[in-house]
């Protein structure tokens, strides 16, 4: 017995056994532990690529987010209590903002411009992941919750353009205001002029040659509002059809520019609404299919000739004065880009600012003997063929290509005219729209009356048009890196007659007392809204009429173009 107990003593076969035997519980947890983890990041991967999924499905209708968000995670074997939350937001792409802060759940807290319609969704799933070993230990296991977070956003965008009527052009006009402006002789022949009105510059290639020739960094809103050079814009226009094939158009713009020098600076504010890109930076268009849409050639050198000087001023009536006046003799386009809702365009062939000198006659005689004065100074400012669009509505079928549609409301006006002192600057460039909003009453005889009219082409609302795919009316691009294609125009009419909006300015003349006075039984108010309601009859009618005549102009329709339009596949973002 002895003997065996000594063999056994120098025996190595087991020597596994006991320490096994020992240590088999704690292996037994260790794989256990192992294997939970493992459950913990697989179940994380899995639930994160379906919340992914779901969120992009529901940013295809945020409306209805929360339905379709359920509806995909329950096809993909996910019980709805797996949603914490989901949110209808808008998704904002402005580089000043770290990405992870670019969606906001109360749309009109975001930076981005629009109306805030919500384009996003934010949606937040958790459930508990699956355990085995751990899950003796009840709440106090160390395996947190799995948990996922996606956003997406989905942005359907279509391009408009609209521009007042004008009966005829001729090249010398375009070269009279190219070499008044550039102070360079300029003689473009009629055949040009055609050219460049019948090619189209694509805007995103445009935009990204100009920073490019301009030495400008930043946001294509902070590019189209510095100052540049007027032959910098035409060689980045013709930079810009070389690109897309358009031979003659490049060698005539790039010589163009070669003629006008540098010394013509002007800011393109206003030429195009970038709806959601304008503070992306500049140097992406070529990627960002958003911006294929094409401004016509011609419209481009319009509006930048224009942009930063004022054509000559026409001669008046003795008795009227040109207090400012900003004219368009070629009917200036503009043109928008961007979301439904968000997205407008608004021109105007000519705006006029006057002072018109109206005697009062006996009235002002006596009135003269307080110092009153008997000749009184009236302000007008006249609005001639204006034109107004907005993208109201984009839908966005199966087959984008072939059956997008697009509701355009647009508006023709023949003629507005205000009486009234305006609150901002009505001659700048770009026109705004303006309004009887935008005006006070004018005060006159020191004080003591106060004027103001106003009149506007009778349109109840603006007229919805349809553009479609299905029938060419909608623009496209040729290629990706090529210029939108042109649809065809749609002409909307405002129907209104010249003499009767002139002299409705009279007609809806109001005249009030400017505050209580010892004079005010002095003022005849009716008196005084007849004499001054007669001088403009006799001397702004025949001024519009005349000023129509020398530009021109057949006011009263405005084109609408849907340039293109680009149908947004829900992206995470």
């Amino acid at each position: 017995m002895i003997a065996r107990l000594g063999s056994l003593w120098s025996d190595r076969s087991a020597a596994v056994a006991p320490i096994v035997a020992v240590l088999g519980a704690s292996l037994v947890c260790t794989a256990g532990i192992a294997l939970d983890v493992g459950a913990f990041y697989s179940g994380s991967k899995r639930l994160k690529a379906a919340t992914e999924a779901a969120a992009l499905y529901a940013a295809g209708n945020p409306a209805n987010a929360l339905s379709r968000a359920q509806d995909y995670l329950q096809r993909n074997g996910y019980p709805s209590s797996v949603i914490q939350s989901i949110q209808a937001g808008r998704y904002c792409p402005d580089k000043s903002l770290a990405p992870t802060g670019r969606f906001f759940a109360s749309a009109a807290a975001s930076p981005c411009p629009g109306n805030g319609q919500t384009n996003a969704v934010r949606l937040k799933t958790s459930q508990p992941s699956s355990q085995y070993m751990l899950a003796l230990l009840g709440n106090a296991s160390p395996i947190p919750n799995l948990a996922a977070t996606a956003t997406a956003a989905k942005i359907d965008e279509a391009g408009v353009q609209v521009s007042s009527g004008v009966l005829g052009l001729s090249n010398g006009v375009v070269n009279q205001l190219l070499t008044l402006l550039t102070g360079r002789n300029i003689a473009l022949t009629g055949a040009q002029i055609t050219t460049l009105m019948g090619s189209d510059i694509d805007m995103g290639l445009f935009m990204d040659k100009l920073a490019a020739r301009a030495g400008r960094t930043g946001t294509y809103a902070e590019l189209l509002s510095s100052p540049i050079a007027f032959s910098d814009v035409l060689g980045a226009a013709g930079d810009a059809a070389a690109v897309a094939g358009s031979t003659p158009t490049s060698t005539l713009l790039l010589n163009l520019s070669a003629q006008v020098g540098s010394a013509y600076k002007v800011k393109l504010t206003g030429l195009a609404d970038l709806g959601v890109w304008e503070k992306m930076p500049v140097g992406n268009a070529q990627a960002q299919t958003s911006l294929r849409a094409g401004i016509n050639a011609f419209q481009l050198l319009n509006y930048a000739l224009l942009a930063g000087g004022q054509p000559p001023s026409l001669s008046l009536t003795p008795a009227v004065r040109l207090a400012g006046m900003t004219t368009d003799v070629l009917s200036n386009p503009r043109f928008g880009y961007g979301p439904a809702n968000e997205t407008s365009a608004y021109t105007a062939v000519t705006r006029l600012r006057l002072d018109v000198d109206v005697d009062l006659g006996i009235l002002g005689t006596v009135l003269s003997l307080i110092g009153a004065g008997s000749i009184v100074k009236v302000p007008v400012l006249i609005e001639i063929g204006s034109g107004s669009a907005s993208v109201a509505n984009i839908q966005c079928t199966s087959e984008a290509d072939t059956d997008s549609v697009v509701t355009v409301n647009a508006r023709a006006s023949l003629l507005k005219a205000y009486i009234g002192i305006p609150r901002t600057d009505p001659l700048a460039l770009p026109f705004k729209p303006l309004s009887g909003a935008d005006f006070d009453d004018a005060y006159i005889l020191l004080g003591l009356i106060k004027l103001k009219s106003v009149v506007e082409d009778p349109i109840a609302a603006a007229q919805p048009v349809t553009f479609s795919r299905a029938n060419g009316t909608i623009g496209r691009p040729a290629s990706a890196s090529k210029p939108g294609i042109a649809g065809a125009s749609v002409r909307v009419v405002s129907g209104s007659q010249l003499g009767s909006l002139v002299a409705s300015l009279g007609t809806n003349l109001q005249v009030n007392l400017g505050g209580v006075s010892l004079l005010n039984g002095l003022l005849n108010l009716p008196l005084i809204k007849t004499t001054v309601a007669g001088v403009l009859s006799a001397t702004v009618d025949p001024l519009v009429t005349s000023l129509l005549a020398t530009l021109g102009v057949q006011a009263g329709y405005a084109n609408i173009w849907t340039t293109g339009v680009r149908c947004g596949v829900p992206v995470l973002v």
